[in-house]
């Protein structure tokens, strides 16, 4: 048997709106919906367990995990990175991107192309307020992001690029991390 929720009479209105907007057809489905996004937004994975490991079970300890959906990547840190075979070196989830974003370049988009197709706030000049730095190796002012916004751009970009990136990291020890102390590993462009 399915919950029963009930919503005030205003709440449901706004669900019948927001169901509108989000072209979804029943109130669970809008639910749902609303429920993905947020979750995506706040880098949690829907029913966040073994179930969103590749294998079903997550390895014994020291083991990295390797999953079918991003997992929570709040309070991780990058051990060890590859965009398009080529090791990052001192890698975090900022210069993971960076390198990402000088991989499309390299396939012969221009800057100003790239920054208008780019999900991340950007600019295709040297700017450093309002949490902007710039980028020399790509010629690109780019917008700090958080690890979980920093690896949906980067996934993003090397799926539609076809640029291999490949990403060991590892949980903080901290109760509010998905994983404390484990280590991950996340696949993007192959």
């Amino acid at each position: 048997m399915m919950p029963v929720v009930r919503v005030s009479d205003a709440a449901f209105m706004d669900l019948k709106l927001l169901s509108k907007w989000l072209e979804t057809k029943t109130p669970g489905a809008t639910i749902e919906e609303i429920i993905s996004r947020s979750m995506d937004d706040l880098g949690l994975v829907q029913g966040a367990s073994a179930e969103a490991h590749v294998g079903g079970e997550l390895p014994a300890a020291g083991a990295p995990m390797t999953f079918k959906k991003t997992p929570g990547l709040s309070f991780t840190k990058v051990l060890t990175a590859k965009v398009d075979g080529i090791p990052v070196p001192n890698p975090k989830w900022g210069t993971v991107l960076t390198k990402t974003i000088g991989a499309v370049l390299k396939t012969g988009l221009n800057a100003e192309a790239l920054v208008r197709d780019l999900q991340i706030n950007a600019r295709s000049d040297q700017y450093e307020e309002h949490g902007y730095k710039y980028q020399p190796e790509v010629g690109l002012s780019i917008q700090g992001q958080s690890a979980p916004d920093a690896w949906r751009e980067i996934s993003r970009l090397a799926n539609k690029w076809q640029i291999p990136v490949e990403v060991e990291f590892q949980w903080r020890e901290n109760p509010k991390a998905q994983h404390p102390g484990r280590l991950g590993v996340l696949h993007a462009g192959i």
